[in-house]
């Protein structure tokens, strides 16, 4: 086997060790969250993808929305994109993006995940 192919197959082999090592432990922690909240496909695809998906978006945007709410920590601002705008933030203005960011999310985003649901061929949500 040439070096480029050993290089190129790398990644999946460290994949393939983490996973053997540790694979039976996400197995028992997916089987406890199914134990927990049933084995419904339809739940799990709508439900499961909105919460997952809201959840890593909030966290972070809470995040930054921090930053620019509180101008701590000062050495980040260095970083930003459009300095002096927008500084400080217009907590009514902050308000409205909110609001708007969570209708989209739950009367767009949820709703579109139930029609994906039944647009996707059984086999793929079935399984």
């Amino acid at each position: 086997m040439s070096l480029t192919v050993e290089l190129f197959d790398l990644p999946a082999h460290q994949f393939r060790v983490f996973w053997g090592a540790s694979g039976s432990m996400w197995q028992s922690l997916w089987n406890r969250f199914l134990d927990l909240t049933g084995d419904n496909p339809l739940a799990l695809w709508t439900v499961g993808s909105y919460v997952y998906t809201s959840l890593i978006y909030w966290s972070i945007g809470l995040v930054y929305t921090l930053f620019d709410v509180t101008g701590r920590p000062g050495f980040l601002r260095r970083y930003k994109v459009q300095p002096g705008t927008n500084e400080p933030v217009d907590a009514s203005r902050l308000r409205t993006v909110i609001r708007q960011v969570l209708f989209n999310q739950f009367c767009t985003g949820f709703p579109l995940l139930f029609i994906m649901y039944y647009l996707l061929p059984a086999h793929t949500r079935d399984n």
